[in-house]
């Protein structure tokens, strides 16, 4: 009876013993896949937003603007283009109009100007001419071909002799546009080239 006993005992441990086995290896045999996907966690802070870009230079896709101060002190000497007449003029490097002498080609050029330390301020398309004191005028023009902007006195509007330092103004302040020949052409047909803000406009370049 004893030894009866003892075996039911044993056959009962040697069943625990199994089952804990079968247990454990079913619980180790279950992936990660076989279960429901958990819910997404929240959205971390947004980052600080970078600091802006530097502004570009004033210009489209066709069309670049560049502003010119031309001092009293730059204009060079009296120079002789024929006949009697004399010119004052200043130098245009093509470094401060793009690297594109205003003297190519495939560029239009249109220029608008206005003086400082005068009695007359105002912005206008170039040739420019305005009277002093009644008794004669400076005219500012663009000398394409030469790449050069001259400044003469003159009484009628075509004669012209050069402008001693004194009678300079302080400066002139010149504005050029630089515009591609195919998109000049389309623009002449919608806006008159002697419209500063139009021009400015119609290319959208800043004022």
């Amino acid at each position: 009876m004893k030894t009866h006993v003892t075996t039911i005992k044993s056959i009962f441990f040697k069943s625990k013993l199994v089952l804990a086995a079968v247990l454990i290896t079913f619980s180790f045999s279950c992936s990660p896949e076989d279960g429901t996907d958990g819910a997404d966690g929240a959205q971390g802070i947004q980052g600080e937003q970078g600091p802006q870009g530097e502004q570009g230079e004033s210009g489209s896709a066709n069309a670049s603007k560049y502003v010119i101060t031309v001092a009293d002190t730059d204009w060079d000497g009296s120079y002789h283009y024929g006949g009697n007449n004399s010119h004052t003029v200043y130098s245009i490097p093509a470094s401060l109009t793009g690297n594109i002498g205003i003297s190519d080609p495939d560029y239009v050029v249109i220029a608008y100007g206005r003086p400082t330390g005068t009695n007359y301020g105002e912005k206008k398309h170039l040739p420019y001419v305005f009277g002093v004191d009644n008794n004669y005028g400076l005219k500012f023009e663009l000398l394409l071909s030469r790449n050069e902007l001259s400044m003469s006195k003159t009484t009628n509007g075509w004669n012209n002799s050069s402008v001693p330092m004194a009678e300079r103004p302080d400066s002139f302040i010149l504005e050029i546009f630089m515009i591609e020949m195919s998109a000049a052409n389309k623009a002449k047909i919608d806006i008159d080239f002697n419209d500063y803000h139009a021009v400015v406009d119609y290319f959208e370049l800043d004022n």
